[in-house]
């Protein structure tokens, strides 16, 4: 009966203390002493309360092995020349495995929480390393529409100047589409160089060569 109790204990913790105290009582009443087997499944059962049961069920739990400790303790007291010792003893020899049972509940807590705790430090390194990144995706998407808006502000300023002087002053207008062609290798070559930049940022590049590409320019 003592063997089946443990079994059950960690599932069915109450149910599994009430039949370990029966079988505990019943031999008491049959025979006086229990067998060794039962003190040692009352030591694991006050460490498994100790150790996995909550607050509630742990009270009356133990509640439960006062009684039968008491059941059993109280014969030898009445019997023995001990003394109060022999109430006295049985408490401290089933709280040791008790004791033991709290002390490893409370490290299995500590580590636990130092790993919620290193969990939480990474979360909160990968989210500074995300907004990092974003901020310096969208500082070199600025850089990018600048480059662009003053080469092509400079293409359109150099082409309407061209046009004005193209019938009177043709080497003037020459000038001007040679500003142009400047103007545009310029920006062609910055565009390229922070595309590199965000190539290796996972920016989506052909949406952006997309949103280019619609002010009149040729992207690859």
């Amino acid at each position: 009966g003592s063997g089946g109790a443990v079994v059950l204990l960690p599932r069915h913790t109450i149910a599994a203390l009430l039949g370990l105290s029966a079988a505990i009582v019943t031999m008491v009443m049959a025979v006086e002493v229990p067998v060794f087997a039962s003190f040692v499944a009352v030591m694991i059962a006050a460490f498994t309360l100790a150790r996995y049961s909550r607050l509630r069920e742990a009270a009356l739990g133990y509640t439960i092995l006062v009684g039968t400790v008491a059941v059993v303790a109280t014969p030898e007291l009445e019997n023995s020349s001990s003394g109060i010792f022999g109430l006295i003893y049985p408490i401290f020899y089933f709280g040791g495995p008790g004791l033991l049972g709290w002390l490893t509940r409370k490290r299995a807590e500590h580590v636990m929480s130092l790993i919620a705790y290193a969990e939480v430090l990474e979360r909160e390194h990968q989210q500074r390393v995300e907004l990092a990144a974003a901020a310096e995706r969208e500082r070199l998407a600025r850089d990018m529409h600048d480059v662009v808006s003053h080469g092509v502000s400079l293409m359109v300023l150099q082409a309407e100047a061209a046009r004005e002087v193209l019938d009177r002053q043709p080497d003037a207008a020459a000038v001007a589409l040679d500003a142009i062609a400047d103007a545009g290798r310029s920006a062609m070559s910055d565009l390229h160089r922070m595309l590199r930049i965000l190539r290796g940022s996972g920016f989506d590049l052909e949406v952006l060569a997309s949103s280019i590409r619609a002010t009149g320019l040729e992207v690859q």
